[in-house]
Formats: C-alpha cells, structure tokens, sequence
C-alpha cells in the first residue's frame, strides 16, 4: 500500500467514525456541529435548501446523474464490517435509498463519475488482491445491474466524451505525496490500455474535456496543462491552476490557484481573473461550470458561491460554518448539490 493512499485512508476512517453516530437526523439540525456530512440541494437563489440523504450516518461524495435524476454518494456506517458502509444510490430529491451491493468499503475515495449516458459510475479505491497485496483500482458500475469492472493499477478515472474510454493516473511512486508515474486511457472495461503522458510527480485528477480527446491536470510545480489523448502532446495553459473544469463547450478551462479563480481559453491562453484575493494563500475550490456556461460554482470562505463569467459578479448561494464538499450542478441549472456537515 502507498504511503500516500494510507495516510488518506487512514483519515478517512478516522473522519467517517467520528461522524457515525445514532439518533433521529431531525434533531440533528439544531445540534452542535458535527463531523459527518449529510448530502444537501439549494436553489441557485440560495432558497429552498434540503437534506436529502438525512441519517444518522456520514454520508459523502455526492454525484448527480446526467438526467438529474439520480444521486450515488458513499455512505460510512461506523466501521467497515457495518453493513449499512459503502455506495448508494437515491433520486435527486433523496428518495429511494438503497446501497449498491459488492463495493469494496472504503470505496470511493473520492467523487464517483457518471458515464455520458448515464448507465455507468466509475469510481477509485482500494483492495486487497493476494499474493500482490493492496491495489489502486478503478471500478466502473454498471448501475442497471451493479455489474463491476475493474482496472487495476489506475486512480482518479474521468470519462471520454463519447463515454468508449476512460483516462485515470498510474504506477503510484511509493514515497509520501509523490503522486503518479503516467497518465494512461483503457477502454470502459480495462482493454486497450496504454500510457499517454509519463511525468512523474502526477497527484491530481485529470479531467476529459466534455469535447474531443484533450485532457487536463496539474502536473509537478502546479503547471496546468493540457494533453491530448490521441498523441501524448502536452501543452502548458496556465503557470500555476488545480481542480480544472470544462466549459461546456470544451473551449475554456476554469481553475483555481493561490489568490483566487481564473479562466482561460485553450486555444489562445490568456488567464482572465474572475476571483481573486490580495491574501496569497486565498485559494477558492471546486470550481465547476453550470450546464449554460455562463456560471461557476466553487466553495470559498465556507461559502457555496457562484460568479458570473462575464461580469465577475459573484453571489453567496449558501453557508457552512463547518465545511462543504464539491458541489455538482443540475442539469437545468437551476439548483446545486453539495455535501456539507451539521448544522451547516
């Protein structure tokens, strides 16, 4: 096992059993904060906020389906033998929970990704595969049946745009934080497999543009790039940007970096500041383009904002004094889900 994955699972089962506790979640609103997470939905207005998934568990890493439909989150029950630990899935209105059978506990380790077409979730953890000990894995459900695949050797999946294939990091470097070896691609159920960038020191997620085969991610030195998949041909955006987004069109990337949120286009890079911050280390976080590609959603200051792109005005959607996790858009636009914990 890693040195890397270790330290997260580890903080990861910490975090989750401090946060399961019994009781009535109704009650729970008005308690002290907490350090679970309930999964929530606001208007883009700030009005009509919901708890949906609403247990006594800590419930993480929401990811809404194409259609708006459906939510996957991951769910931790206390320990990983309580059978309550694992992945689940509810409508968009927190209806209908139920857990998916045959995921690996600690699974996922991070937001799961739906397929375009929204008949499959590929997600990241880790298992156990003797006489190889512990593997970094990529699993693709598929959701009609809980049907799993699994790429061995692969973390941090993101799908093509045409749904065929999926890009993800490989060969961990066993030393504490280095990151990843290569950028690689493999058909949805592990085939055709092959490097596409080697650049050791990789340790973020690479992100399929929502057009054509260009891939970007935070290579070492926080460089943002660009690489297309077809030909391994890397091209450098911004000199400092994490957490990438496509717009919907494919044609610009939203990024964050020490002192606020930018936006660039990809065939002409020009940063464009749409936050920023005299404090060096301000960073904003999960940035994340609404369907129209007028907005983006990111966290800043335990506030779930929203910018315009092209006034730079931006709105207080909702707030945590506690914390939030990556927030997603629905499909019309017109709400956010977001992970956050009680009392948020």
């Amino acid at each position: 096992m890693t040195v890397r994955l270790t330290v997260m699972m580890l903080s990861l089962a910490v975090s989750f059993a401090a946060g399961a506790h019994a009781g009535d979640a109704r009650h729970r609103e008005s308690a002290a904060p907490r350090s679970d997470f309930e999964i929530f939905s606001v208007g883009v207005d700030g009005k009509h906020r919901r708890n949906l998934s609403r247990s006594a568990l800590d419930d993480r890493f929401p990811a809404v389906s194409p259609d708006g439909r459906r939510i996957i989150f991951s769910r931790w029950g206390g320990s990983i033998d309580d059978p309550r630990t694992g992945l689940w899935l509810m409508n968009s209105d927190g209806s209908g929970q139920r857990k998916i059978p045959g995921i690996q506990p600690f699974g996922p380790l991070a937001p799961p990704v739906w397929s375009p077409d929204g008949t499959r979730v590929a997600f990241m953890t880790e298992g156990y595969s003797p006489p190889v000990g512990y593997i970094d894995s990529v699993f693709v459900l598929r959701v009609a049946d809980s049907q799993l695949t699994t790429i061995e050797d692969a973390l941090y999946p993101t799908w093509a745009p045409d749904g065929r294939r999926l890009a993800f990091l490989s060969e961990s470097l066993h030393s504490f934080r280095a990151g990843f070896q290569h950028l690689s691609v493999a058909n949805a159920d592990g085939t055709n497999r092959r490097v596409v960038l080697t650049q050791g020191g990789i340790d973020s997620q690479p992100v399929w543009s929502t057009r054509g085969s260009l891939i970007a991610l935070t290579l070492p030195n926080f460089l943002l790039d660009v690489v297309d998949a077809e030909t391994g041909q890397a091209h450098q955006v911004a000199s400092e940007g994490w957490g990438p987004s496509w717009s919907p069109d494919g044609r610009r990337l939203a990024f964050t970096f020490y002192g606020g949120l930018g936006v660039t286009r990809v065939a002409q890079p020009n940063t464009r500041l749409l936050v920023s911050s005299k404090r060096r280390f301000f960073s904003p976080r999960r940035p994340i383009w609404s369907p129209n590609g007028r907005s983006i959603a990111f966290i800043a200051k335990n506030q779930l904002r929203v910018v315009d792109v092209a006034s730079r005005r931006f709105q207080v959607v909702t707030r945590s004094s506690t914390g939030f996790g990556a927030p997603s858009w629905s499909p019309s636009g017109r709400r956010l889900y977001f992970p956050a914990r009680l009392p948020a």
